[in-house]
Order: C-alpha cells, then structure tokens, then sequence
C-alpha cells in the first residue's frame, strides 16, 4: 500500500519560498519549521523565510507575550500545498521536491537542490 506524502512550499510576504516533503499534515510541518526558527536550530533553509518576514521569536517571556509571537509567525508566513504524491519508495517524493525546488529555482531558498 502506498505511502502519502505532500510537497509545499512556505513563503512570507517577501518573493522568497521554501519548499519541503513531509508525510505529515503541513500545517503541522510548518509549526515544526517554527519551532526550530524560534528555538534558533538553523538545520532547515526555512529559517531564513522566517528571517526575512521579520518573524519574531518566542523566547522566554509570558504566555501572553508568547501568544502574540506565535500569532506573529501565522500572519507573516504561509504554507501552501503543491502536490500530493503517492509512493513505496521515499526516493520518488524527494525527487518530486526536487522538481519543484527547480521549478521555483528563481525564488527559492533551498540550500539542497539535488
């Protein structure tokens, strides 16, 4: 039986996008891309789509502080689906965030593009 993954690019107010693979819901993914952002673990290009929107952090402050960053990050920054894929070997969906990484090639921020 296949497995189901998804391709998405997120992006902020400015031209750039990133653009990622998951088997996960994509909001989902997104909140992960925010954690590492907010937590400032730079393994991911996503981390400069949040950079260049201004996208503030967390940090340690009160919940109601925390909230409105956390609300900050949802007004600035989008994740949108592209496709939908189906398959038994994950080889195929990186090769299909690949096609998409070159399709957006002129706006993308990916630093693996193989």
């Amino acid at each position: 039986m296949p497995t189901v993954g998804f391709i998405y690019y997120i992006h902020g107010r400015k031209n750039e996008v990133y653009i990622g693979a998951t088997t996960r819901d994509i909001k989902k993914r997104l909140s992960l891309h925010f954690s590492d952002y907010n937590c400032n673990r730079r393994r991911c290009a996503s981390f400069i789509i949040f950079e260049i929107n201004n996208v503030r952090r967390s940090g340690k402050s009160s919940p109601q502080d925390n909230r409105r960053k956390d609300s900050d990050y949802r007004n600035k920054i989008e994740v949108v689906l592209l496709e939908k894929v189906e398959f038994e070997d994950k080889q195929y969906l990186y090769e299909r965030e690949k096609f998409w990484i070159d399709a957006y090639a002129e706006v993308c921020v990916n630093v693996r593009k193989s």
